[in-house]
Parts: structure tokens; C-alpha cells; sequence
């Protein structure tokens, strides 16, 4: 049966969310205090889930999901709050949660989602490198949590950058996926390479109207791409 731990200080509350978890066939282990809930996660390492309360007694919920995350990169965390301020969500997720009560996201949120989505991949067992034209500098700050092996300055869509982090990763090309959201750089570059590679929408940020050049080109290119009966459906929601 699967495990998972509820942290919640309210006792309805905390009922609630037991009484409906055992329903749905889960194990569920209850804490008061987030020193209850460190010590009942030491007596129970097979727990697979956690749930955690942010407003508590004592520690709140950010220390404690720090604390497990500083020794369990595997488990996966919620936070359970009332709370709606975007700078709770961000902290939340920048200290190891992987999901959280979801409102309409800001940039700065999905980047932590994006962040907590790094730590799952990697809990998998799975390589990840970022390989970027943009300065060292700047990839550092981004990968601050993301903590991920990267290239900066690559110079895509040169082939020998994308040959570069598969020797990296210590993989050849065959085992690599290339994830991007330019066709001209990011697919062009890893297909010379011999890498498959996945196109995904970029995300536009709220307000922002200014393409380049080449997203202009390539939002054409991706419109008859669309209107080819032979691969119609491949490309479903990019480029649209």
C-alpha cells in the first residue's frame, strides 16, 4: 500500500484529508507539529508522499520541506496552504516541493515548477544539460536550483556543441534527446548531429508582443507544416 505522510496542525482539516486519502486505498501517516512529522518520516523511510501544512507551530512547512529535501531528493512533496501570495508559491517550490494549490501562474512561478521538474527528472535517473548561447552569468542564476550540468556561450546550431554535452553526459548521440523551442538553432543543431529532438511552444511572457526575425519565419514555416495532411497532428499546440 502506498505510504504518505499529512502534515496539517487543524484537526478537521487534517481528518478531512486522512479520512478521504484512506479512501482512495492510501496508507496515511498523521502529523501534528513539523518536529512530528520529521520524526514519523525517520520511523516510516518508505513513505513516498508527503503533504505539507505551511502555517504551523513550531517550524513551518518550508523548513520542514527543506529538512526532507536536504536528505531525500525521491520523496514527493505538496504544500497544502491557504495562502495566495505568488512569493509563497515560488518558495514553496525553490525549497523542494514539487507541486503546489495552483493559481493562474506568474513567470516566476513556473519557474520553480520548472526547477521542481529538474529534481524529479533526476530522481529518475536521467541525465540533464543545458545548452545554451547565453552567458555563463546568466545560466548560473538560472541554474541555481535547476543545479544541472550545462554549456554556456554553445554557439547553436553548430553540430560540435551538441557533440560537446553528449560527451558530457558521457552518452552517444543516439541516447540523447534534444528538448527546444527554435527550429533554426535548437532542432537544426541536434539533427546535424544525429540527435532526435522534441519542438516545444516557447512560452511568451504576459505583455509580450516583439519576435525576431526568425520566430516570425518559423511561426510560417510551422503553419504549412500544419496544413501537410502527412503531418498533421505531429506538431499538435506548437506553433499555433
Amino acid at each position: 500500500m502506498k505510504k504518505i505522510l499529512v502534515l496539517e496542525d487543524e484537526a478537521s482539516i487534517r481528518s478531512f484529508i486522512v479520512i478521504n486519502l484512506r479512501r482512495a486505498g492510501y496508507d496515511v501517516i498523521e502529523a501534528e507539529t513539523g518536529e512530528e512529522a520529521l520524526e514519523r518520516l525517520r520511523a516510516n523511510p518508505d513513505t513516498k508522499v508527503a503533504l505539507l501544512d505551511i502555517m504551523l507551530p513550531g517550524i513551518d512547512g518550508f523548513e520542514v520541506c527543506r529538512r526532507i529535501r536536504a536528505t531525500n531528493t525521491k520523496i514527493g512533496i505538496i504544500m497544502l496552504t491557504a495562502r495566495s501570495q505568488e512569493m509563497d508559491k515560488v518558495t514553496g517550490l525553490m525549497t523542494g516541493a514539487d507541486d503546489y494549490v495552483t493559481k493562474p501562474f506568474s513567470p516566476a512561478e513556473l519557474t520553480a515548477r520548472v526547477d521542481a521538474l529538474f529534481r524529479h527528472i533526476h530522481s529518475l535517473g536521467l541525465k540533464t544539460l543545458l545548452l545554451s548561447d547565453n552567458s555563463a552569468v546568466r545560466i548560473e542564476r538560472f541554474n541555481r536550483n535547476i543545479r544541472t550540468l550545462f554549456i554556456a556561450e554553445a554557439g547553436k546550431p553548430d553540430p560540435a556543441a551538441y557533440r560537446r554535452a553528449c560527451a558530457i553526459l558521457g552518452l552517444p548521440p543516439e541516447q540523447v534527446v534534444c528538448v527546444g523551442d527554435q527550429v533554426f538553432r535548437d532542432i537544426r543543431g541536434a539533427n546535424s548531429a544525429g540527435l532526435d529532438s522534441i519542438l516545444v511552444d516557447f512560452i511568451r511572457l504576459p505583455g509580450e508582443t516583439h519576435y525576431g526575425k526568425k520566430r516570425v519565419l518559423e511561426k510560417v514555416i510551422l503553419w504549412f507544416y500544419h496544413r501537410d495532411p502527412r503531418r498533421r497532428g505531429r506538431l499538435d499546440g506548437i506553433g499555433k
